[in-house]
């Protein structure tokens, strides 16, 4: 389950007084925790890595409050720079996209709207902690800076149309909805590669009928896409640990699983796909019958080249020549970059 990002306002610090002990960092707690059982005496300072722990800082260590410590930064903005405070910052930019530690501190996902979209969204701790991130460096830089004030708005981004392909079968990765141009450019090259390596294996056998001839090619692509690793951005991989005897005991594993014994090479997750892979018969038709022109613009670099673009074409749900179009646009920009 990937949680989609939602927008949310920025509160004000005065606002957040009050907030879930999971937003600061265990080893800040445990420094905490010695005060408040008297294990450490309020007028001898905790060691922390390379540094004391200055008493500018005991309150919020007391009293584990985020408020307090933007309070603290505004009159004393050189603590920043202080272990306790960079751990505890880092921690609260951790918990802004770590789903890992969204789960291991139970916080739950927010349901969609109800509008039947089937929609999650980060757990409402997650804009806490943003609000408190953006709220230490504020603090931060109003100490430096006395009068000031920062204005968050959005990074300009370079104009024009981006050159990307949405992933028509996203993973559970945030970020897997596009993939980006140079990915593409990328795997192209060692489809290419591949194929060019096995050109001979492209003609029409004698007697070949054509679902021969496309169950072949088929598989000869399927061995290139596993050999060369393309296609991982896309949820028609996966990956799959073989059910295993291990130390008398039958082993079965996923992604994500956690094993407490000494792992084997058979425990060792291979990627596969979840269907079968297809080509169109458009292609295999071009493919097939050796005439140049029927490859197409695709085609003008030759059988190995329209093959690859073909293949990056079934998996982004686009047509060859759209492929190639868009990666001739790359990398034209990309030679007139590198002659400046």
């Amino acid at each position: 389950m990937t949680a989609k990002r939602r927008h949310t306002s920025r509160s004000e610090p005065t606002e957040l007084e009050s907030h879930p002990d999971s937003l600061i960092e265990p080893a800040v707690r445990e420094l905490a925790e010695g005060y408040r059982s008297g294990r450490t005496s309020e007028d001898e300072p905790i060691d922390v890595t390379s540094q004391p722990l200055p008493r500018d800082l005991l309150p919020f260590v007391q009293s584990l409050s985020l408020a307090k410590l933007v309070q603290i930064l505004a009159r004393r903005p050189y603590l920043y720079w202080h272990p306790v405070v960079s751990v505890q910052l880092m921690y609260l930019r951790r918990l802004v996209w770590d789903e890992g530690e969204w789960r291991r501190l139970g916080w739950q996902h927010q349901e969609g709207d109800g509008d039947g979209d089937g929609e999650f969204y980060p757990p409402k701790e997650v804009a806490l902690a943003y609000a408190y991130l953006s709220a230490v460096l504020e603090a931060h830089a109003h100490g430096l800076f006395p009068g000031r004030r920062i204005k968050w708005t959005a990074a300009p981004r370079k104009p024009g149309r981006k050159l990307g392909f949405t992933n028509p079968s996203p993973t559970e990765d945030a970020k897997s909805g596009q993939v980006v141009i140079g990915v593409v450019d990328y795997e192209e090259q060692k489809l290419r590669r591949g194929f060019r390596t096995r050109l001979a294996e492209l003609k029409r056998r004698d007697a070949e009928t054509r679902e021969m001839y496309k169950t072949r090619i088929q598989d000869l692509v399927r061995e290139v896409l596993d050999a060369n690793r393309i296609g991982e951005w896309s949820a028609l991989t996966e990956l799959v640990v073989k059910e295993h005897t291990h130390d008398n005991r039958k082993v079965r594993l996923g992604p994500g699983t956690r094993v407490r014994f000494s792992i084997c090479l058979a425990c060792i997750p291979e990627r596969r796909w979840t269907k079968p892979f297809s080509l169109d018969d458009s292609v295999i038709s071009a493919l097939r019958s050796g005439n140049a022109r029927r490859l197409g613009q695709a085609g003008k670099e030759g059988k190995a080249a329209y093959l690859a673009y073909a293949v990056l074409g079934n998996l982004l749900n686009q047509r060859p020549e759209i492929v190639r179009s868009r990666l001739d646009r790359f990398r034209r920009a990309r030679r007139r970059r590198s002659a400046r």
